[in-house]
């Protein structure tokens, strides 16, 4: 897809309403956030099946809270409704040509269902902005958890990539998932 159009499917998802749910708001980083990301991040789950870097410092969330992730990526906090309690982060942008997902969860709301929300929330938002345009997830094979969390979001498991990404000093396999029903 040309830039052009990545730009536009963007716009379009921060167009309009405020992207929400029953219990939680996907809005922009402020820098009032910086102060939480540290310790939120400092959870050993989210560095091993995220690309954040461990050790993540205060300094590194101001600097990731002010920088302009570009015309085709946003960036979101997940924050509860009733008191602005950051809860994790999601971002939507284009890699390796498709929409995509990605999110994370403080480790003190897991079990909660606060990623499959937020995940689902921003898929229902993407089909209304965007209804020519698939969501996407790739999760690390072995990231069963992750999986099911999209899963009851409303994904369904499109392709097994075999030694797609490197992790570490090895390739490893990811699961692609596509929001909405499976195409027969």
């Amino acid at each position: 897809m040309a830039a052009r159009s990545e730009a536009r499917v963007v716009d379009a998802l921060t167009r309009g309403e405020q992207l929400t749910s029953r219990r939680l708001l996907l809005r922009p980083w402020c820098a009032g956030d910086a102060s939480g990301l540290p310790m939120a991040l400092a959870d050993p789950l989210v560095t091993r099946w995220t690309r954040i870097r461990s050790n993540y410092t205060r300094r590194d969330a101001e600097a990731w809270v002010a920088t302009d992730h570009g015309p085709h990526v946003l960036e979101l906090a997940i924050v509860r409704k009733t008191n602005d309690e950051l809860l994790g982060g999601l971002r939507l942008g284009y890699e390796e040509g498709s929409l995509r997902a990605g999110y994370w969860v403080r480790a003190s709301v897991r079990g909660e269902g606060i990623a499959g929300e937020a995940l689902h929330a921003a898929a229902r938002r993407t089909t209304r902005a965007v209804p020519n345009e698939t969501l996407e997830v790739l999760i690390r094979a072995s990231n069963e958890r992750s999986q099911r969390v999209a899963h009851r979001a409303g994904f369904w498991r499109a392709a097994c990539l075999r030694r797609h990404r490197p992790v570490g000093d090895r390739l490893e396999d990811y699961v692609l998932l596509r929001y909405g029903r499976a195409k027969t």
